[in-house]
C-alpha cells in the first residue's frame, strides 16, 4: 500500500468521520500551541502527510496533499462555524489575533 494513501486514509478515519458537535462544558482554548494557530491538529496532520508524500518520492503524491488540505478546509470550517455560535464574542476577537492553521501566515 502507498504510504501517502494510508496515512489520507487514516485521517480520513479520525478527524472527517467525526462530526463537530458543541458540549455545554466546552472551553475556548488559547494556550499552548492554540496561541499560534487556531487548528494545531490539522497543522500537524497536514505536515504529517506532507512529509510522508514527500519520502515517498513521487511527484503525483503532492496530490495527496493538496486533496488532504481542501479536507481539512472544509472539515475546520465546520468548526469554526460552531465555535462561533458557541462563543460568539471570544471566538471572533481569537480569529482577529490568532491565524488558522499556518503561523503568522494563514
Amino acid at each position: 500500500m502507498n504510504y501517502a494513501f494510508g496515512t489520507l486514509w487514516g485521517a480520513w478515519v479520525l478527524f472527517w468521520l467525526a462530526f463537530a458537535r458543541g458540549n455545554k462544558d466546552h472551553e475556548l482554548i488559547g494556550r499552548g500551541p492554540y496561541r499560534l494557530v487556531r487548528h494545531p491538529i490539522y497543522t500537524g496532520l497536514l505536515l504529517a502527510i506532507f512529509g510522508t508524500c514527500l519520502a515517498g518520492g513521487r511527484v503525483w503524491n503532492l496530490s495527496v496533499v493538496v486533496m488532504a488540505a481542501l479536507l481539512v478546509i472544509v472539515k475546520l470550517k465546520s468548526e469554526e462555524a460552531l465555535l462561533t455560535h458557541q462563543f460568539p464574542d471570544a471566538y471572533s476577537q481569537y480569529q482577529r489575533r490568532v491565524k488558522t492553521i499556518i503561523p503568522f501566515l494563514y
